[in-house]
């Protein structure tokens, strides 16, 4: 077990808190978290790890995971695993990807530990590998040792195996943008064309590392019945597999944004990419969709993206 009580850290957040911890915590409250519990920062994410795990959205395992990863400004950020029902089994999302993602789309710049209730799996260390500060980026599991991530993934196959130089093109530079929308939305209804332009923010964030002719920028957004709208970047990974597809990205943004996950209130979902791009999102995404919530509507639109990155 952590040497610190999940129950502890509930017993100190806000009353509205408690039932429905939240996703993120700023560095001033885990400083005080800190401070109130006299623990270490690794023993505080291990704990908040397993104080977000049974948040977790597992029908097909049934094997809740939580994890928390902390930036390089102190901020903590949470992710579960999340699993989906009627679509294929590499729909699936990881705590460890929902976290990282959770972190990226908050803006946070580097991160320098993850937290977790279990053991990361092969697929999420490559998904990590990615990550600028991979030298010493630690790993902190519930009743282990805290050890450094290349303990865990030796010899690890990385951008520079590409000639990415990670400095210039990681996940958390903003590398599109100077990308251009190229659909024409002004006769859209202001709801729908909000949902774009959103969506086009999202966009030129996204993550496509591969060599100049080949990235492959996309990004989607969904608006709730409700009116909330969430919207996310494609996070590409050089081991293929790991990638965060841009509709599961906003899925994240959905749970850690508001604890939604009633999928069914999704009513409008778009999708950008370049038609271009050697990788397309749009059929997969559009049978995803499907999946989540039959009666929404699907939409693609058209960016372009001058290759010669902004750095």
């Amino acid at each position: 077990m952590s040497k610190v009580d999940p129950e502890s850290i509930r017993a100190l957040l806000p009353e509205n808190q408690r039932a429905q911890p939240p996703f993120f915590f700023p560095a001033e409250q885990i400083q005080k978290f800190v401070k109130d519990l006299k623990c270490t920062v690794q023993d505080l994410g291990r704990a908040l790890a397993q104080l977000i795990a049974p948040f977790a959205l597992a029908p097909l395992s049934e094997f809740h995971v939580g994890a928390c990863t902390f930036g390089q400004t102190g901020n903590a950020y949470l992710g579960v695993n999340m699993e989906f029902t009627g679509t294929t089994i590499n729909q699936n999302v990881h705590a460890e990807q929902c976290a990282i993602t959770n972190a990226w789309l908050r803006g946070e710049k580097q991160l320098v530990r993850m937290c977790t209730t279990e053991t990361p799996c092969g697929h999420c260390r490559q998904f990590m590998a990615e990550l600028p500060g991979f030298d010493e980026f630690e790993i902190c599991v519930v009743g282990k040792p805290t050890k450094l991530i290349q303990e865990f993934l030796p010899e690890a196959f990385r951008p520079v195996a590409l000639n990415i130089d990670w400095k210039k093109i990681n996940p958390f530079i903003s590398t599109f943008n100077n990308a251009t929308l190229d659909s024409d939305i002004s006769s859209l209804p202001e709801n729908q064309k909000s949902l774009v332009n959103k969506t086009f923010d999202a966009f030129k964030k996204a993550y496509s590392p591969f060599q100049i002719s080949q990235t492959s920028p996309s990004a989607a957004g969904i608006r709730l019945k409700n009116g909330d709208v969430f919207s996310a970047g494609y996070l590409e990974n050089i081991a293929f597999n790991p990638s965060m597809m841009p509709l599961n990205a906003a899925l994240v943004a959905m749970l850690t944004q508001s604890h939604n996950h009633d999928w069914s209130q999704i009513e409008s979902c778009v999708l950008l990419e370049d038609p271009k791009s050697k990788v397309q999102q749009s059929l997969c995404a559009k049978s995803f969709l499907c999946a989540l919530s039959q009666n929404a509507t699907f939409s693609s639109y058209q960016v372009s993206v001058d290759h010669k990155r902004t750095e």
